[in-house]
């Protein structure tokens, strides 16, 4: 027969040694996140949060308005140009407007781009013009459109650029 392997005793060292490894690993993981999150975001977008928040009323005021007035928008991007099409309650055409669009990227606003579109006198009701986006993937497009009256429409489209 042969002698029974002898045990190996947990002693407080290797409690210790155990316990150091655990809790360095945890805090060597919580570091690394911390560190991405802190240099993976861009900061905020607006330099004003606390005063567009406490603005925010009239925004829904605003809103509210122009669902009453029935307007709508469709914008569209050919790889050439942006079409943006505005229609009225019956579906007439709206002309005469001044149709400024900002063009931006949902992650950052490195890459925001702004317009002052034209009419399109062959297409009563559309605005366009010629542009080439710099990135490929999900768009967003802010149409605003001011009318000699001063009444005011705002709409947000998203649209994706393909590669």
């Amino acid at each position: 027969m042969s002698a029974p392997k002898p045990v190996k005793q947990i002693t407080g060292k290797t409690v210790l040694i155990g316990m150091l490894a655990f809790f360095g690993v945890i805090l060597a993981v919580n570091m690394t996140f911390m560190y991405l999150a802190l240099n993976s975001w861009p900061e905020l977008v607006s330099k004003r949060a606390y005063l567009d928040g406490l603005e925010y009323n009239d925004t829904l005021n605003a809103a509210k308005l122009q669902s009453d007035r029935g307007w709508s928008s469709i914008l569209e991007y050919d790889g050439k140009s942006v079409v943006v099409s505005l229609t009225d309650k019956s579906q007439a055409p709206l002309v005469g407007l001044g149709i400024n669009l900002t063009l931006r990227r949902p992650v950052n606003d490195i890459a925001d781009i702004k317009l002052v579109l034209q009419g399109v006198p062959a297409n009563p009701g559309s605005y366009t013009a010629d542009l080439i986006l710099p990135l490929k993937g999900r768009w967003y497009g802010v149409i605003e459109a001011v009318r000699d009256d001063g009444v005011n429409y705002r709409m947000e489209h998203k649209f994706m650029v393909s590669p």
